[in-house]
């Protein structure tokens, strides 16, 4: 039986991804795992078995609609703290990760050829959902600061101007995916406006805001600063506690909740993150934040050292680097040879809906060691140093 024939007709559309990603390889510089080392499992299995001594009784029914309450409790605190987020549990939906959060907005609201503006190179998981969905995805220009609010306004406008509203403004303005910049604090409230103006609801993916290594404080989250309902705040523990707990969050108007097709997370996964982060949360992020500051550190020495053609702002936070080379240099091109050389990066072109720019691409720095960082990217240069010399 070929089951290919029985696809349904509305099925994705099929998006254009280089097969060398899913390669198995030692230096995985491609993907934003859980730090290893962070994974504490004599702490772990104590939350777990006090998680499933209190909550036992609950694995039963179906877990309640927004999710365990006292995990709820503590993201209300907790974002209030973090991120001036002031909000009720009741605003406050648990999700499968931050992807799953997503995942449930884009099956809601996006239809082939919706319009959706996006950062000028975007998370290539989101930009892969709104693709197969048939969306389209206009980038917005950025620079050192982040979104450029005239950009958008001009992009906006324009769109509108052709009977093209976009359904969303999606932004993940913290240690962003894939360049690493944090919009500036100002630029936040000028990006509010643009949505108030156009009534456009802003989509913000803070999926990396416990991850910050060093200089300056985050500016508050545009969430903050939202009076009109126009800002859906996403984010998760799936890249803090562990990419297979799939746990996450968002705080949408109790309208945006009611319409969305509830994906819940595994209950024993969450009432688990729950009993860790009640006692864990702050010195687990202090934790991370030292590891990734090491292997950061690692990534960007080894760079200086063996690849001096590289440019990059060192990042203060997040889990990635934006690699810019000379234009002869062809990312997407060159997976595959890097692969022969056990070394996964993901091309700049995967980050854009015309998979173009391929000067570019991003480097992850939490999977390896700091060892075996710098021995993967020496490896690397070694490989993009002969197409530079050629």
């Amino acid at each position: 039986m070929d089951y290919s024939t029985n696809l349904s007709s509305n099925g994705p559309i099929d998006v254009l991804t280089h097969p060398g990603l899913k390669a198995d390889v030692k230096y995985i510089f491609s993907v934003t795992n859980t730090v290893p080392e962070c994974i504490d499992p004599v702490e772990y299995s104590k939350a777990a078995t006090k998680a499933i001594h209190n909550n036992s009784v609950s694995f039963g029914p179906y877990p309640p609609a927004l999710g365990h309450e006292p995990l709820r409790d503590l993201l209300k605190s907790s974002v209030s703290k973090r991120r001036a987020i002031h909000c009720e549990p009741d605003d406050i939906l648990i999700t499968d990760g931050a992807g799953g959060a997503l995942k449930m907005l884009v099956n809601a609201f996006i239809g082939p050829g919706d319009v959706v503006v996006a950062e000028q190179y975007t998370y290539l998981g989101t930009l892969r959902m709104l693709m197969e969905k048939g969306a389209e995805v206009i980038h917005s220009d950025i620079d050192a600061h982040g979104l450029i609010p005239e950009s958008l306004d001009n992009v906006i406008s324009d769109l509108v101007s052709r009977n093209k509203k976009p359904k969303f403004i999606l932004t993940i303005p913290v240690y962003q995916n894939p360049t690493g910049i944090t919009l500036s604090s100002d630029r936040r409230q000028q990006i509010l406006d643009i949505a108030i103006k156009y009534d456009i609801p802003i989509i913000e993916n803070e999926s990396y805001a416990d991850f910050r290594i060093d200089g300056p404080e985050l500016p508050h989250s545009i969430k903050s600063l939202d009076t009109d309902d126009l800002v859906i705040y996403v984010s998760s523990f799936t890249k803090l506690l562990g990419c297979s707990l799939r746990v996450g969050f968002m705080i949408a108007p109790k309208q945006v909740l009611e319409l969305l097709e509830v994906r819940r997370p595994s209950h024993l996964a969450v009432v688990t993150v729950y009993e860790y982060l009640s006692e864990h949360y702050e010195s687990h992020v202090t934790r991370v934040a030292e590891m990734l500051k090491a292997r950061r550190d690692s990534m960007a020495d080894a760079l200086a050292n063996y690849l001096p053609e590289a440019d990059f702002t060192l990042p203060h936070g997040g889990m990635m680097m934006w690699i810019k080379m000379p234009e002869k240099i062809n990312s997407w091109a060159l997976l595959d040879e890097a692969v022969e050389n056990d070394v996964k990066y993901n091309p700049g072109g995967v980050f854009r809906v015309q998979r173009d720019q391929n000067q570019f691409f991003r480097l992850t720095y939490s999977h390896n060691t700091p060892e075996e960082i710098t021995t993967g990217i020496a490896s690397l240069s070694q490989m993009l140093k002969k197409h530079l010399d050629s």
